[in-house]
């Protein structure tokens, strides 16, 4: 058992995490296939692709493996994400550094609850947990340094923009996000980090973030701290471990509310 502390105690939130096993992202890969799936669980990435190559071994052994072998002990963890209630994804990209990206995702379905993490050399560490700690436990794996000291930042360059019909209801232009004027204006030079976190209660049908779908944004800023962007993206503000993992439950709450409003029918 494992008990990861959710960043900075300030936080007040401790998850037990069970340690399930390592495994091989080709490996993951071979079980996909198996399952009729054209790709390997988002946010998952082949980072060595000749390390990570399905061989005809390993697709002619995985499956019996997986069902009868020594990767039984997965078996709950992948079939329960196939058809799991909510999924959370989590990529957080260093930029201009050699440090890799840190690959996070974690799923609850029913009583169950799994936290895989993707290593340097493409192996996923998996985790059983409680369902109602999937959140608490990627924002405690991601190991926030310390908040912004700005109150409000903005960096012109990842201003978003949104569609909004004009005149002709079937043409769409976009238009900039108004931005909060008491923010300061930080240069994406200086951005050293850059992290989204999404929650989906639909199956996956492409490999990647959805573009239509809410986002927890947060950026690290040299030489200052961690920032985490307001619902509408009019800027950042500085960034706790609370912070990221209320940012996550509610997306995973918007998730839930739609998830039982199509059960109900």
């Amino acid at each position: 058992m494992c008990r990861l502390t959710n960043g900075q105690n300030r936080a007040g939130s401790v998850v037990d995490l069970k340690r399930v096993g390592r495994i091989e992202l080709r490996t993951v890969n071979a079980i996909s296939e198996f399952y009729g799936r054209d790709f390997i669980p988002y946010p998952f990435m082949v980072r060595d692709p000749v390390h990570s190559a399905l061989q005809a071994e390993d697709a002619d052994s995985a499956p019996d493996r997986f069902n009868h072998g020594d990767l039984r002990i997965f078996k709950q963890w992948f079939t329960t994400y196939m058809s799991a209630d909510i999924r959370v994804e989590c990529n957080v990209q260093y930029l201009g550094a050699d440090t890799p990206s840190v690959r996070i995702m974690g799923h609850r379905s029913g009583e169950f609850g799994f936290l895989a993490t993707q290593h340097v050399d493409d192996a996923v560490e998996v985790f059983a947990l409680s369902p109602y700690q999937v959140g608490a436990a990627v924002a405690g794996s991601v190991k926030p340094t310390k908040p912004g000291k700005h109150s409000k930042i903005i960096i012109p360059e990842y201003i978003p923009r949104r569609s909004r019909p004009v005149d002709d209801p079937g043409t769409p232009f976009s238009v900039p996000i108004i931005t909060s004027t008491a923010a300061v204006k930080v240069p994406e030079s200086d951005v050293t980090v850059y992290a989204t976190v999404q929650s989906h209660w639909q199956p996956a049908r492409n490999w990647g973030i959805d573009r239509t779908k809410d986002t927890v944004v947060w950026v690290r800023v040299d030489d200052d701290g961690d920032y985490i962007y307001v619902p509408d993206y009019s800027h950042a503000k500085p960034m706790t471990v609370r912070d990221l993992r209320d940012g996550i439950d509610r997306l995973i709450g918007q998730d839930v509310s739609s998830l039982k409003t199509f059960r109900n029918g």
